[in-house]
């Protein structure tokens, strides 16, 4: 499958962001991307499951990533999908989604979390 092309800058930036804003939390706490908005989107879409995969679909993981929109990611490189992943490589995938096309990939769950 093709990747996304994006102009090499905004890949460069998305890759700094994600990097700056993931956090990573000790065992006690779950990963916290830094960005309220993920953090409501992460809820809504699996309570926070990173593990969490949809039954009717390929969306996985905590932030329910479509097979496809995963594999369009840098972040997700290596992982045939989300679920596979662990925390902070879907928070970084989530982060460079959000740095790229805003909160547009999980509208469909807006009203759990807009």
């Amino acid at each position: 499958m093709s990747r996304l092309r994006r102009p090499a800058a905004l890949t460069a930036a998305s890759a700094a962001a994600a990097a700056a804003l993931v956090g990573f939390a000790g065992p006690a706490q779950a990963a916290d991307t830094g960005i309220p908005v993920l953090e409501e989107i992460k809820q809504c879409e699996s309570g926070g499951d990173y593990t969490a995969h949809n039954p009717t679909s390929s969306a996985s993981g905590a932030y329910q990533f479509l097979d496809m929109v995963w594999q369009s990611t840098d972040a997700g490189v290596g992982y045939a999908s989300a679920d596979a992943a662990p925390e902070h490589v879907q928070d970084a995938a989530a982060v460079e989604l959000y740095s790229e096309w805003g909160t547009f990939p999980w509208l469909p769950s807006a009203h759990c979390w807009g």
